[in-house]
């Protein structure tokens, strides 16, 4: 009489199979790089007093997106509907967010892929784009053990709870980078470069 043969996962309660698909499943997901929407999309301020469009002409929706020459624009909320402040080509790599400040005049995008020799932030502000080339990965000098490893890319901002956020020093605007190591850095919005801060001066509004 031939013996039966039976699969390993035979011997493991059927639960316990359940929670080992599962966590395989979830950890799939975590560390798997999502491709680009290309999508419009928008942000508001965090008081709701200004929001953010970002869009491509209505002609461009037959062509491929990344052909497309896409747009900034942001808009000032009142009772009689959205009044333009300003607008300027948008450097669009398909993922959508950013930050948008509470006067209506900064926009920011913090890529959440690490790139050790090209700028990790984008600045917008009032209609011109500051220069930020001194905020290469590399500059935030992030140890490459705490680097995360995905398919093919890395990550390198914190990943418990806001990552980035405006803050105000000395009445000045800045923006507030976390990176994985725990580490703060802190980005002059008007320089497009890192900046010291007086820790008494400090006032961080964290938003989404």
């Amino acid at each position: 009489m031939a013996s039966e043969t039976c699969s390993p996962l035979a011997a493991i309660p059927m639960q316990r199979v359940l929670f080992i698909l599962v966590f395989l499943l979830f950890y799939s997901a975590t560390y798997a790089d999502s491709p680009p929407c290309w999508c419009k999309f928008e942000e508001e301020s965090a008081n709701k007093k200004y929001v953010a469009i970002v869009d491509r002409p209505q002609k461009d929706s037959l062509i491929d997106p990344w052909k497309s020459v896409w747009t900034l624009t942001v808009y000032e909320k009142t009772a009689i509907g959205n009044r333009r402040l300003w607008r300027i080509k948008y450097d669009y790599t398909g993922y959508p967010g950013g930050l948008l400040s509470d006067d209506g005049q900064t926009f920011v995008y913090v890529e959440f892929w690490y790139y050790a020799s090209s700028p990790l932030v984008d600045i917008y502000r009032q209609g011109k784009k500051v220069n930020t080339s001194a905020l290469k990965g590399l500059n935030f000098k992030v140890p490459k053990d705490k680097l995360v490893e995905t398919v093919s890319h890395q990550l390198w901002l914190w990943d418990e709870g806001n990552a980035y956020s405006y803050t105000t020093n000395n009445k000045r605007l800045l923006l507030e980078i976390r990176t994985i190591d725990g580490r703060k850095h802190y980005i002059d919005i008007s320089s497009g470069r890192f900046a010291s801060i007086s820790q008494r001066a400090a006032n961080t509004s964290f938003v989404k």
